[in-house]
């Protein structure tokens, strides 16, 4: 043991181990200034430019580098095969032009008609004034015609408009050949008379506000819609529609769809609510589909964390209102209880993420707290085994000396 406390105080005491000592010391000496030499350089502003869909977001893009260009499997060549085959299925509608530019013949009888109507309205303002009576508003003067005038079924200008509410640009041709076959799709659920007219009637505002709707979830939302109606839906100008078709409600669960994250778990949750519902005996149509539109309009996103499952929070929601049982609800109150529930289910998600922000700045500070005790502690405690040490080997080399 006496040999080996000697020979642990020659290493100790040894030169060749003091010098690598400073050898280690001047490398982490160097790395450090080398280190704070590269932070000490002033950093470049990164090169900054505004994307198409930026400008038109009005909204910088959280990423700096990120161009928002778009790579498209599909060429100009296969949008255009797919958009040709199209117009072949309405070959009277425009597809070339979205206005012209009346001649001055068709200008003048414009104006004759416009001049025509402007008088009419003026002595029919006369007389109720003339009785002293307040003209009623619908006897507004028209505005005078323009000698351009504008095609309200041109497919030109239907496309255009649909694209502008995709945040695309002219090259996106994947995304040009989606709108494409979700017209098609559209199109097929219709009695082919009419079809522009119907297309800008009906169908604009779904196929502008579906850009995250994949014409798969399109035909989930049908097949949910029709399940409760069991009604096939034939969208026509001449026929009237059948009231048993619900086709109002089918828009209103088209924009639901269209405007929140709808999984298939979700659509399957739908399904089983469709049955649930009917157990309590609600079976009227309309309140079932806007009870389902309101379902799939719940959306606790603002509330989520990073990472956090896209619908678990709404899935809760509607199960805890719609399948626990310990809510009671009629056909004639269901959809605004469910509402109220929405409602105070977001606030309660709000009020318990506060509590957890609120739990975790305490457990960092007792974290900090804790990790000062813990340094602190290990840091006398290697102090003092060190004196302790040098105490016994400074007591043991008097011993040999003496000796």
């Amino acid at each position: 043991m006496k040999n080996k406390l000697t020979q642990l105080a020659k290493g100790i005491y040894n030169v060749k181990t003091w010098r690598w000592t400073v050898l280690a010391m001047l490398a982490v000496l160097i790395s450090g200034a080398v280190y704070y030499a590269i932070n000490f350089l002033e950093t470049s502003r990164p090169h900054v430019t505004i994307s198409k869909k930026e400008l038109k977001k009005g909204k910088v893009n959280k990423d700096l580098t990120q161009t928002d260009e778009v790579e498209s499997e599909a060429t100009f060549e296969d949008f255009n095969a797919k958009y040709k085959a199209l117009s072949r299925k309405i070959p009277k509608a425009e597809w070339k032009l979205t206005k012209r530019e009346m001649t001055e013949a068709e200008y003048e009888v414009e104006y004759k008609k416009y001049q025509e109507n402007v008088q009419s309205i003026a002595e029919m303002r006369g007389s109720y004034l003339f009785n002293g009576m307040t003209p009623p508003d619908y006897l507004n003067y028209p505005d005078a015609p323009t000698r351009v005038k504008m095609f309200p079924y041109s497919m030109k200008g239907f496309m255009d408009d649909i694209l502008k509410g995709y945040d695309t640009d002219s090259t996106d041709f994947d995304t040009k050949i989606r709108i494409v076959e979700k017209m098609e799709h559209f199109m097929d659920m219709t009695d082919k008379k009419g079809l522009d007219t119907l297309l800008v009637d009906k169908f604009k505002s779904v196929l502008v506000n579906s850009k995250d709707l994949s014409i798969e979830e399109i035909k989930a939302v049908e097949k949910l819609h029709k399940s409760v109606t069991k009604t096939p839906l034939v969208f026509s100008l001449t026929a009237a529609n059948s009231p048993q078709e619900r086709q109002a409600e089918l828009f209103k669960m088209y924009e639901a769809a269209a405007n929140g994250e709808i999984t298939e778990a979700r659509f399957t949750q739908l399904d089983a609510l469709v049955k649930q519902l009917k157990t309590k005996k609600v079976k009227d149509t309309v309140v079932v589909l806007n009870v389902l539109a309101s379902a799939m309009k719940t959306d606790f996103t603002k509330y989520k964390e990073e990472g956090e499952s896209v619908d678990e929070l709404e899935m809760q929601c509607i199960d805890d209102f719609f399948m626990s049982g310990k809510i009671d609800f009629t056909k004639d109150d269901v959809e605004n209880k469910y509402n109220k529930y929405t409602d105070l289910f977001g606030k309660k998600l709000e009020a318990a993420n506060l509590e957890k922000k609120a739990r975790e700045i305490l457990r960092k500070e007792n974290r900090k707290t804790a990790g000062d005790f813990v340094f602190n502690g290990l840091l006398f405690a290697f102090i003092g085994v060190i004196i302790v040490f040098l105490a016994k080997l400074n007591s043991r080399l008097k011993t040999n000396n003496t000796i």
